[in-house]
């Protein structure tokens, strides 16, 4: 049985067994919270902010399947505050 618990970030996913491997979808909860932490849309913005390419980011943001690897990635590092677009800026002031 998957965990459920909120070190975990498969709670926030619904995962998908594919002939190629498995995939996931972002629970819409949390995308609407990345929404809101990116202060652009830009694929650079994207990168720097939540680590995933701007195609991932549609496919986040439409509710499409994405590998589960990088699913589980970008919740946890989203989650544990990873890096932001607050920090860099502190970092490079």
């Amino acid at each position: 049985m998957e965990s459920n618990t909120q070190d975990d970030p498969k709670y926030l996913l619904t995962l998908i067994k594919t002939d190629v491997g498995s995939a996931a979808i972002v629970d819409p909860g949390i995308v609407d919270q990345m929404k809101g932490s990116l202060p652009s849309q830009s694929k650079d913005m994207v990168m720097e902010t939540l680590g995933i390419s701007s195609n991932t980011w549609l496919k986040v943001k439409r509710g499409e399947p994405i590998r589960r690897s990088t699913a589980e990635q970008l919740v946890r590092r989203f989650l544990t505050g990873g890096i932001s677009y607050d920090q860099r800026s502190r970092r490079s002031a």
